[in-house]
C-alpha cells in the first residue's frame, strides 16, 4: 500500500496538488477532486534550462524521489532533478 503525504508540488494546469505514491507513481488531484495517477515512465516539459535539459523540451520522469523535505524530485536521463522544473500537461 502506498502513503500519500501532504501537498508537494503543483503542475499544469494550475492548481493541481502532486503526491508521491512510490518511487514509480504520482497522484494529481484537481481542484476538482478528480485523481489520476501516473506511473512512470511520465512526459514532462522543462520549464527552465538546467544541466544540458532546455526549456520546452519533453522529457520522461524515469523516477520519483522525495527529499527530506517531501519535495518531489525526478530522475531524468539518469539525473535527478526538482519536480519545480518541469510541468506535465494532462486532462481529467
Amino acid at each position: 500500500m502506498s502513503l500519500f503525504y501532504f501537498k508537494t508540488g503543483t503542475m499544469s494546469p494550475p492548481n493541481n496538488n502532486i503526491y508521491y505514491c512510490d518511487s514509480f507513481s504520482i497522484l494529481v488531484l484537481n481542484p476538482k477532486g478528480e485523481i489520476r495517477i501516473l506511473y512512470a515512465p511520465f512526459r514532462v516539459t522543462c520549464i527552465q534550462s538546467v544541466k544540458g535539459l532546455y526549456q520546452n523540451s519533453i522529457l520522461f520522469a524515469d523516477e520519483v524521489f522525495e527529499d527530506k523535505k517531501q519535495q518531489l524530485l525526478y530522475k531524468i536521463k539518469g539525473n535527478i532533478y526538482p519536480y519545480s522544473l518541469f510541468r506535465i500537461d494532462i486532462k481529467f
